[in-house]
Order: C-alpha cells, then sequence, then structure tokens
C-alpha cells in the first residue's frame, strides 16, 4: 500500500483515475477499493480529494491566485473546486484566506503586546534589581 500511496502523491496533479491505479498495481477496482478503504479509511476519491485540498490551501497561503490553484489541482471549473473546499473546511477559498489573514494580524498584534510586556517587566526587573527599593 505504501507504493500506491507514494504514487497518489506523487501524481495529485494528474487526473488520477481508480481503474487506472488499480489496474496499475495488478488490482481489480473493486479489489482495490476494498483494500484501499481498509488502509486508509476513506474511499479512493475521498482520500485525493483531502490530500489535493491539504496542499491547495498551502498554495492559496502562499499566495498562488485561488483560480490558478483550482487548475493545478484538476479542477476544470471553479465552482467545482470551491464545492470541494467547501467539502473539506466547510467554507469558501476566499472567507478561507480572509479568517486567516485577519487571525495572523490577530496573532501579530498578540505577539506586539506580549512582547511590550516584556519590555515592562525588564525595566521591571532592572528597577528591582539594580536600585533596589527596599535599602
Amino acid at each position: 500500500m505504501y507504493e500506491i500511496l507514494k504514487y497518489i502523491h506523487e501524481n495529485l496533479h494528474t487526473n488520477l483515475e481508480l481503474g487506472e491505479v488499480a489496474h496499475r498495481f495488478g488490482y481489480s477496482k473493486w479489489y482495490f477499493c476494498e483494500k484501499f478503504h481498509k488502509y486508509t479509511k476513506r474511499s479512493f476519491v475521498h482520500y485525493i480529494r483531502h490530500y489535493r485540498m491539504q496542499y491547495a490551501v498551502y498554495d492559496i497561503l502562499s499566495g498562488k491566485s485561488i483560480t490558478d490553484t483550482a487548475y493545478t489541482y484538476g479542477y476544470e471549473t471553479l465552482n467545482g473546486f470551491n464545492k470541494a473546499f467547501v467539502a473539506e473546511f466547510g467554507c469558501y477559498p476566499r472567507e478561507f484566506l480572509n479568517s486567516t489573514s485577519a487571525r495572523s494580524a490577530s496573532n501579530e498584534r498578540r505577539y506586539e503586546s506580549m512582547y511590550q510586556l516584556s519590555e515592562r517587566c525588564k525595566s521591571l526587573r532592572h528597577i528591582m534589581m539594580e536600585d533596589n527599593p527596599w535599602e
């Protein structure tokens, strides 16, 4: 099964057909489906869609356009890509990108406030250790 999964991951950008992959590794479609589901706990189609969406998210977050990403992962229409994206993540790619940007900005603001707190702690430590107000 390792070789099959390796082949799938190396060819996610191509049109992977169940029958072709099963035949390539010497299985009938039905036997292949049964063994694949038993091993991965997903159907062949769901497994491929899941990993295509994982890579698609990475590409979108890296700045690649949603349309280009859809075509890269074998979707002929943006609508088909959107449906698959919603099925996987529960929102449209644009909503995902916007929420991720907002979350990233929120994390940056949080980091900045933590950094400022850290500076305040340093100054208080300096006052306590160097100036020793208790003497």
